[in-house]
């Protein structure tokens, strides 16, 4: 019995050795182009000879040892860093197809995939033939500046230690306001965001995956604890979320008492989709406020009846609509924001990928721009590319109320209906800029980042390098110098150029870019904002050049304001240029081209986003639109052009009986901004400095005070300065050169005292020996 279990336990053994040496290639998880079967080559046909880097882009050299005439196909794995063990195909560039014998390299870009880390990794090439080899080194993403990763640091934006005094004091204030919804800062790694109703402390900690926004600590009600970007889409549900709690009535704007549309919405009941990306995007820039205001939404109507600029829903939300040539028409249902429009127009377009930063902060090979904080749109596109694309930008146009309008009046906007009922649709419309308004996101949408990357930080701002004011929102044309990337943005301008050239009328070769009445100008060959036309065949004013066939005149009827009737205007010499830009028969139809219409906003901030006279606007601009559909056609480029239709930001209804300047509270505790930057205040604190380290007890003794900004340090002129020391009271102004003088005998420590209309009251002590 014995001998018998013995050779049953012998012919299994001999049975798994045999098994063992009958092993292939598949049994390896690592090979997935294995040689199953077939007996592996004699000799060693793929050999890895060397990895010349360990961070970012990283060479791999190897060579192929071949038969004459034979190439292969090379693939690429790893493990290993903070993937761990688990096998990922690695994303790397050079030639690897059709490869002949001898030696040759690719690239892993390590940033693509291993940003931020460091391990022991393994990389393993192999064939499409099965041949495989591998090599392990010890992969360092974690040097200063090579980690892969763009830093943002804080500069003079935000609050820094000179200026808590004055937050200190601005933030109560603030937050008793009534038309105060939230004030948000930056402290150093910190965005801090307080409301009446509670506050919350978070970070962005880039992550190879993508940031990640961590609530480092909440007090109370988190004021952004709702950022879903798919609230109250409908211009139902938009109204039923709000209320009239002073039963207001406009009648004399057409909004008799009862009517649903005086409808606000408190805090509590609205969404701030994006909430912490968009606000940590806004003070990424050395020109951003050090702290940004946030009016509730309806508190704006001392400004104008409808208004923009909050990082809520209704503001924030622009329509979106893509519709031609490489389109796949339907409803998409994915949220969107607006900076994926300008990545999608790339990809559009068959631009290839390039350098630059992902919308994970990362230093990428595949993106489209050489900054993006966003990614195609991949759902609307059907593979193929467009010659042309048109971006349609109505300003300020609400989601809710072009959806509406088309769902109650399509029949009047049969041009609108073409559009949607061809194109791709947003569901839920795009999430714009923060803050919400036009400068910034009209640049957003051409280029792709946010206003805190792009430079032009809000309408209004403070620049702080040139210690001046800037207002493009104000100055209109010329604006382009305001366009200042803090790391590798650009436009589809700059990027259609990148790679299609300039337009050479000597070679006949490059590509034409053209913005007309939009902010977004930056590269653009033809601007009328920037009076700069280097086709030199489409003048502004368009002097000279026929009336084009088709093109509507101003509707009469819309002149109450003159203003809405006069943006028409401005829409029609938009048009006009359009016309000749594409019929000049000397240079090439535009690659690409930005167009604003601004009627839209004109009415919405007189009669709010839902007021009766937004149909007859509709209706003017859908006529613009079919003579533009009838051109298209008539060139023979319908079929080569895409359009894509949205607006800038959003637009709501103000609530007069709860209306304020949220300012006048800043003023009443003596915090004082720069400059007038509406609700992007730049805080103008005085530094306080002594001639002396202390004062002497009881003997008469001359001291002097300077003041200048903590800023810039530049000195404070006409400065009322008060010293006290409990028995003296002294005052002096400062000279040309910030200097005051005083003279006494304290009796104690003296306190100094700084008081201005342009400077925030500080103080300081000056201590006795």
């Amino acid at each position: 019995m014995k001998r018998r279990i013995t050779s049953i336990v012998i012919f299994w053994i001999l049975a798994g050795l045999f098994a063992a040496c009958q092993r292939t290639d598949a049994d390896h998880p690592w090979d997935r182009n294995s040689y199953g079967n077939r007996q592996a080559p004699a000799k060693q046909v793929l050999t890895i000879t060397g990895a010349d880097a360990d961070y970012g882009d990283i060479p791999l050299r190897f060579t192929l040892d071949l038969p004459s005439g034979e190439t292969r196909a090379i693939q690429a794995w790893y493990t290993g860093a903070c993937g761990r063990g688990k096998r990922q195909t690695a994303v790397f560039g050079g030639e690897h197809e059709n490869l002949a014998a001898g030696e040759h390299t690719i690239t892993w870009w390590s940033w693509d995939q291993e940003a931020g880390c460091r391990g022991e990794v393994t990389i393993r090439l192999a064939t499409d033939q099965g041949e495989s080899a591998e090599t392990s080194f010890t992969l360092d993403n974690t040097r200063d500046g090579l980690t892969g990763f763009q830093d943002y640091p804080q500069y003079d934006q935000g609050i820094n230690d000179d200026e808590e005094a004055a937050l200190n004091r601005a933030l109560p204030a603030l937050l008793a306001d009534p038309t105060v919804d939230f004030v948000a800062f930056r402290v150093g790694d910190e965005y801090e965001v307080y409301a009446e109703r509670g506050w919350v402390v978070f970070t962005r900690e880039a992550t190879r995956d993508g940031y990640e926004y961590v609530e480092e600590s909440v007090e109370g009600e988190n004021p952004l604890a709702r950022q879903d970007p798919m609230w109250i889409p409908t211009y139902e549900e938009e109204l039923a979320a709000g209320s009239n709690p002073n039963d207001i009535k406009l009648k004399k704007e057409g909004y008799p008492k009862g009517d649903p549309r005086l409808s606000f919405i408190e805090p509590e009941a609205d969404s701030y989709p994006y909430a912490y990306e968009r606000i940590a995007a806004y003070f990424d820039h050395p020109d951003s406020a050090d702290l940004l205001i946030n009016w509730k939404s309806y508190a704006h109507a001392d400004a104008d009846l409808g208004e923009h600029g909050s990082l809520n829903i209704v503001q924030s939300r622009s329509p979106l609509v893509f519709w031609g040539k490489g389109i796949s028409p339907g409803m998409f249902e994915d949220p969107v924001r607006h900076v994926d429009i300008a990545p999608t127009v790339a990809r559009l377009l068959g631009l290839p990928t390039t350098f630059g930063i992902d919308e994970r902060g990362v230093w990428s090979h595949r993106v489209y721009l050489t900054q993006q904080d966003g990614h195609s749109i991949d759902s609307v596109l059907d593979g193929t590319t467009a010659e042309h694309v048109i971006i349609l930008v109505l300003d300020g146009l609400a989601h809710t109320e072009l959806m509406r309008r088309l769902q109650e009046n399509g029949a009047d906007l049969p041009n609108f209906m073409r559009l949607v009922e061809e194109g791709a649709v947003a569901r839920y419309g795009s999430i714009t800029n923060w803050p919400s308004v036009t400068y910034p996101s009209h640049n957003v949408i051409g280029s792709g980042v946010y206003s805190g990357h792009h430079g032009l930080v809000d309408n209004t701002f403070y620049l702080r390098r040139k210690m001046k004011r800037a207002s493009p929102i104000d100055q209109m044309l010329m604006t382009e110098h305001f366009w200042n990337p803090v790391a590798a943005a650009e436009t589809l301008h700059m990027a259609v150029h990148r790679n299609l050239g300039d337009w050479s009328p000597f070679f006949k070769t490059g590509a034409i870019t053209a913005s007309l009445m939009d902010p977004s100008v930056a590269g653009a060959d033809k601007t009328d904002l920037e009076f700069r036309d280097q086709t030199h065949q489409v003048p502004f004013p368009p002097f000279g050049l026929k009336f084009p066939p088709g093109m509507p005149f101003p509707v009469p009827s819309l002149t109450t304001p003159w203003d809405i009737y006069f943006a028409q205007y401005t829409e029609m010499a938009a048009l006009w240029q359009f016309f000749y830009l594409y019929e000049n028969g000397v240079t090439p139809s535009p690659t690409y081209l930005i167009m604003n219409f601004s009627t839209t906003d004109s009415a919405g901030h007189v009669i709010g986003p839902h007021g009766d006279d937004m149909l007859p606007v509709l209706e003017h601009i859908d006529q613009d639109l079919g003579a533009l559909f009838a051109w298209l056609e008539w060139w023979g480029l319908a079929d080569k052009t895409a359009l894509v239709l949205t607006s800038d930001h959003g637009m709501q209804l103000g609530d007069p009986s709860r209306s304020g300047w949220p300012l006048d509270s800043l003023n009443a505790v003596e915090v004082r901004p720069i400059a007038d930057t509406w609700l992007g205040v730049y805080l103008a604190i005085p530094r306080l400095e002594f001639d002396v380290p202390a004062l002497t007890p009881n003997e008469y003794q001359l001291f002097h005070v300077r003041v200048s900004d903590v800023d810039t340090d530049a000195p404070a002129a006409n400065v009322e300065v008060t010293a006290r020391d409990g028995m003296n009271d002294l005052q002096a102004l400062t000279g040309e050169d910030g200097i005051a003088e005083f003279g006494l005998a304290p009796v104690a420590d003296v306190k100094i005292t700084v008081r201005s209309e342009s400077m925030t009251r500080s103080t300081a002590v000056l201590p006795l020996q």
